[in-house]
C-alpha cells in the first residue's frame, strides 16, 4: 500500500479533523503588556549578565584584598628606614678617605 505522508490531511493523519484553535489577540496587550514585557526582559537580561560580571568583580575584589594592605598601610614609626644615597661630594670622599 503505497502512500506519501508529506500530502496528508489532518483527517488523513489520523487527527479526527479538528484543528487547532486560532489564536486571537491576547486581552492584556497594547503598550501596559509592550512596558511589562520590555521591564521583564530588562530584568532577565541582568539577571543572566550578573553572574559573569560578578566573577570578574570577584576576581579585582580578591585581589585588592590581598594587596590593598601591602600599598596602603603606612609604615611603623620604628620600622627601619632606607640608607639615603650619598651626594657625590660624600661619595667621592669615601674614596679618598
Amino acid at each position: 500500500m503505497p502512500h506519501d505522508h508529506h500530502n496528508l490531511a489532518p483527517t488523513d493523519a489520523g487527527l479526527g479533523g479538528d484543528r487547532a484553535p486560532s489564536v486571537s489577540p491576547s486581552p492584556h496587550g497594547g503598550p501596559l503588556g509592550t512596558a511589562w514585557n520590555a521591564v521583564t526582559a530588562v530584568i532577565a537580561t541582568v539577571m543572566g549578565l550578573a553572574p559573569h560580571v560578578l566573577h570578574h568583580v570577584g576576581l579585582f575584589a580578591g585581589a585588592a584584598f590581598v594587596i590593598g594592605p601591602a600599598i596602603s598601610n603606612p609604615e611603623p614609626a620604628d620600622a627601619p628606614r632606607p640608607a639615603r644615597t650619598p651626594s657625590p661630594v660624600e661619595h667621592s670622599a669615601h674614596h679618598t678617605g
